[in-house]
């Protein structure tokens, strides 16, 4: 086990309202999960007139929150501070060094019902390209890990990193064509390719600090993928940048793709648009 690393998160979003809006309903999910790599030492939430937020799990084991503001109501702030600490292995190494993981023990979990959401490609559009390319890669013949490696590093080799290509919107098709994008469009990348090898890829958001080592996704929610390898669990790489996951990654939640894992849905009575912001800062001692 590593010597743990301590971490302070801020993470706020405001919402600015063009007029008063009314019923504002939030799921939100900013709740850091607990296993054997991290621990939540404490958390606060500040939500614009502090009303109760019911807490409750999801299908997957994200903790998330619901509340409810009547209003009228102009702007909504939701800001939460956290403070955590990881404690990630040597993962590469461990996966390596762990049992022998066949493609005979990979396709076998086809046939357990928990991995069935992560499994499905056909719940993204069908892209030739995409599909060809993990064809050509002969994933037979090679270690399910190495697989999972090259498919990682040919994402970081191949897109390009650009907070103005993509929005939560994007689609895989969109991203694929313009070989750009950020975080979440990388991962969501990652998951098809792995699921096309029938490697069960599950989506996690989260924060990454990059402490001056050149990591980008600091300053934001930050997306991962998790595949899933017997013998071993999940496995966790980030195709942002080319790495296992590790103790500077701080896991919240995991799903089958954005959607099950956006920090804050909610919907409003009243007429206009809103505007957006979130800002995300992460540092340690």
């Amino acid at each position: 086990m590593s010597i743990p690393r301590h971490f302070q998160i801020q993470h706020t979003t405001t919402y600015q309202y063009d007029f008063d809006v009314y019923n504002i309903k939030n799921l939100i999910k900013m709740y850091p999960l607990e296993d054997d790599h991290q621990k939540l030492i404490s958390q606060q939430f500040f939500v614009t007139g502090n009303p109760e937020i019911r807490v409750s799990k999801d299908v997957f084991g994200n903790k998330f929150g619901l509340f409810t503001i009547v209003g009228p109501c102009n702007y909504l702030v939701i800001s939460t501070t956290i403070e955590v600490e990881t404690f990630y292995k040597d993962t590469l190494a461990d996966a390596y060094n762990s049992k022998l993981h066949t493609w005979a023990d990979i396709n076998l979990l086809a046939m357990d019902s928990s991995f069935q959401l992560f499994l499905n490609p056909k719940k993204y559009e069908k892209i030739w390209e995409i599909s060809n390319l993990v064809l050509n890669m002969n994933v037979l013949s090679k270690n399910p890990l190495d697989v999972i490696l090259e498919c990682n590093r040919y994402i970081y080799n191949n897109f390009k990193y650009d907070t103005t290509a993509t929005n939560v919107s994007s689609s895989l098709w969109d991203v694929w064509q313009m070989k750009a994008g950020v975080c979440q469009d990388f991962a969501l990348v990652l998951i098809y390719m792995l699921r096309l090898a029938n490697i069960p890829a599950r989506y996690v958001s989260g924060y990454i600090c990059s402490n001056n080592n050149g990591y980008r996704g600091d300053g934001a929610t930050h997306a991962w993928v998790e595949a899933y390898l017997p013998n071993y669990g999940w496995w966790g790489l980030d195709p942002t940048n080319n790495c296992v996951v590790e103790d500077k990654h701080i896991k919240v939640a995991v799903g089958r793709d954005y959607q099950d894992v956006a920090p804050v849905k909610g919907e409003y009575l009243g007429a206009g648009n809103q505007t957006m912001n979130a800002v995300v800062t992460v540092s340690h001692s």
